[in-house]
């Protein structure tokens, strides 16, 4: 990704897909200038931000892997190609 963001730093879905997997700091850096420069953008970023609310809300008080409800048992079935 960074390669292509170096490529095209003036594309905005190239450099949108980059900020989200860029490091806290440099996110925050360059997600203002982003959104200025593409206001357009600027739904997608809200409706992002919106969802990211609403999972962190829906897991806060839960543990990664843990069960819900009493382990059953299952079968798997393994094929070889």
């Amino acid at each position: 990704m960074l390669a292509c963001y170096h490529a095209d730093p003036d594309d905005a879905l190239i450099t949108y897909a980059f900020l989200r997997y860029a490091s806290p700091g440099l996110r925050k850096q360059k997600y203002g200038t982003f959104l200025a420069t593409h206001p357009w953008f600027n739904p997608n970023h809200e409706r992002d931000t919106q969802t990211v609310t609403e999972v962190h809300k829906e897991i806060a008080e839960r543990k990664a892997y843990e069960l819900e409800g009493e382990p059953k048992e299952v079968t798997l079935r393994l094929s070889t190609c």
